[in-house]
């Protein structure tokens, strides 16, 4: 049986075209990474912070629609006191499930008797669930940094008494 030459290039011809076309096919779904806000918690001495999710400023500028925060990577520990995710310690490289922030069960439990400015410092990153499929990023580029700052537990109260004419002294 013969095939026409004619039959032949065409066949060629659509099939290079089809490769070359698969080659430069770029998925519009790529995801980018979130962001994530510096944050500052200040609490008393010898108590602890239950983290919140707007602890860790949450966004998801240039996807749309945006995807979800689905956890935080600790990035490194606290110099002082210690980070719980569902009363187990937190190690660095770990990472916090939205579900458990949202639940109450990350926290920082700062270490007796101890306070001071800049007491204890935490770097993390917040991930989304956009994934990393065809290059996409789901983990925020920045490390973010959470200061923990305690004071002392004693409360300072302003005693005013009445003097005998009645006046505020």
């Amino acid at each position: 049986m013969r095939i026409p030459l004619r039959s032949i290039r065409k066949q060629f011809r659509t099939r290079l075209q089809v490769e070359q076309l698969e080659d430069r096919i770029v998925p519009a779904w790529v995801n980018h990474a979130p962001v994530g806000a510096d944050n500052t918690v200040t609490l008393l001495e010898d108590t602890s912070h239950v983290f919140q999710v707007g602890d860790f400023g949450y966004t998801d500028p240039q996807d749309w629609p945006a995807n979800k925060f689905q956890a935080v990577r600790i990035v490194n520990l606290p110099g002082a006191g210690t980070l719980i995710n569902d009363d187990t310690p937190v190690n660095a490289g770990d990472f916090v499930n939205i579900s458990d922030i949202l639940l109450g069960k990350f926290s920082f439990q700062a270490a007796p008797d101890a306070n001071g400015t800049a007491y204890a410092q935490s770097n993390f990153q917040v991930q989304d669930d956009g994934g990393t499929a065809f290059g996409g990023v789901d983990l925020d580029a920045r490390l973010r940094l959470t200061s923990l700052i305690t004071r002392d537990g004693a409360v300072a109260s302003l005693t005013r008494a009445r003097s005998d004419s009645g006046a505020l002294r």
